[in-house]
């Protein structure tokens, strides 16, 4: 089977589609009409910006994400803006990306969107050579002083023990478990617990099995969780880890009935694993007062950069703590069995170079990324071609917002 890379840009251009057809752009003088698309994709972009600015003030550790989306690449010469003559869509081409899918809220969802699409397209084709799936929790026993870093190290430690070992290969025989696919998830204790309730950091694992073999039934999962549980407390115990069998492990199957079949089922389990930051941006776990007694790391970064400052040493040792950490690993042999490139979240960030349009100064670069404007830029391309991208840089030059041409505010 030969790799193929997925087409992105279909996604892309449904997401982005600017309302207005194609010959048909608005003129110079209806900018002042144009919204922002996506609020989301702002307070995203929004919130890099206010990262960034907490790191050269010392406030957090250094980290990539500093210069994300406002300096060219190294030797790439000067930053252009192109488009896609065929649907419309605009990108930036030699402009740095950090790829940091644990740490960029702008870099994590095109990557975690991307590669939850890899998921859903393995899925398929595994379920078309004959494989069914699982999907399986891995946690271990945590409390209010437990230091990520240090736990992070014994966690992995723990799942590379528990695999290498004569039972996880008889395991693996039993279940017919050819490939997997496993991320890495953390959430903290939300602003307001009740110290008595609080639980620390909750750094665990999400795993796909594809099973060479018939849908497990019930019974059947219920004795392979065992069966994991067994040694997955084993490995945890031998590097200082524990866990209950009743939260350790959960294996779960997929969610068919009459008319979803495995393929459709695997939608929302990839979109899961993934883990898009879209709705954790701006979900109820990041209002105090409706939130549950955990939060996610997106909610957490966006309340320690804007109402939270209490927040930003827990941040802090959060993106310390995530370094060099593969936040999603794939069996080896799987990409390629089911005719995937291996593509670095780097290289998932490059789109195919298309017309360009315009070169971006630094002091284009420097005045947009002022007040987080890189998709709102995009998005005045797309809606004005030319003009509108001189439009925008005009109004962010004045310190306007680019967009609508008023006073810039922070989103709220």
């Amino acid at each position: 089977m030969n790799a193929q890379r997925l087409d992105f840009q279909t996604t892309k251009t449904a997401a982005r589609s600017s309302g207005f057809p194609a010959g048909d752009q608005p003129a110079l003088g209806k900018r002042a009409n144009l919204r922002p698309s996506n609020n989301n994709s702002n307070i995203r972009y929004d919130t890099r910006r206010l990262q960034s600015a907490a790191i050269k003030a010392r406030m957090l550790s250094e980290h990539r994400s500093r210069l994300c989306g406002c300096v060219p690449v190294p030797k790439r010469g000067a930053v252009q803006i192109h488009i896609d003559t065929a649907s419309g869509t605009c990108r930036y081409v030699s402009l740095y990306h950090c790829a940091s899918a644990t740490a960029c809220p702008v870099c994590a969802a095109t990557v975690r969107a991307r590669r939850a699409q890899e998921i859903i397209y393995a899925g398929k084709r595994m379920i078309q050579e004959g494989f069914t799936y699982v999907s399986a929790t891995l946690t271990a026993a945590h409390g209010p002083c437990t230091k990520l870093h240090e736990f992070i190290k014994q966690f992995n430690d723990a799942a590379r023990k528990m695999k290498s070992g004569r039972a996880w290969q008889a395991f693996a025989g039993r279940w017919a478990v050819r490939y997997s696919i496993r991320t890495v998830d953390t959430t903290d204790d939300a602003p307001g617990t009740d110290p008595a309730a609080r639980s620390g950091w909750h750094y665990h694992f999400h795993i796909i099995f594809f099973l060479e073999k018939h849908h497990l039934t019930e019974n059947e999962a219920q004795k392979m969780e065992s069966e994991l549980a067994d040694m997955w407390i084993n490995a945890l115990g031998r590097v200082g880890l524990s866990a209950s069998r009743a939260n350790g492990v959960a294996v779960d199957l997929p969610h068919l009935s009459v008319g979803v079949s495995g393929a459709d089922a695997i939608k929302p389990l990839a979109q899961y694993v993934a883990k898009n930051v879209a709705w954790e941006m701006t979900g109820q776990d990041t209002k105090i007062g409706r939130m549950d007694r955990r939060i996610s790391i997106w909610g957490m970064q966006r309340l320690a950069l804007t109402s939270h400052p209490e927040l930003l040493p827990r941040l802090d040792e959060y993106i310390r703590a995530m370094r060099g950490i593969a936040w999603m690993t794939w069996t080896q042999g799987l990409k390629h069995f089911v005719g995937l490139d291996e593509l670095s979240d780097a290289e998932l960030l490059e789109g195919a170079v298309a017309t360009p349009i315009y070169t971006l100064t630094q002091a284009d670069l420097t005045a947009v990324a002022r007040q987080a404007g890189q998709r709102k830029l995009l998005e005045a391309a797309e809606a004005g071609g030319l003009e509108g991208i001189r439009a925008a840089l005009a109004a962010a030059h004045a310190g306007h917002d680019i967009l609508i041409g008023e006073p810039w505010l922070p989103p709220a």
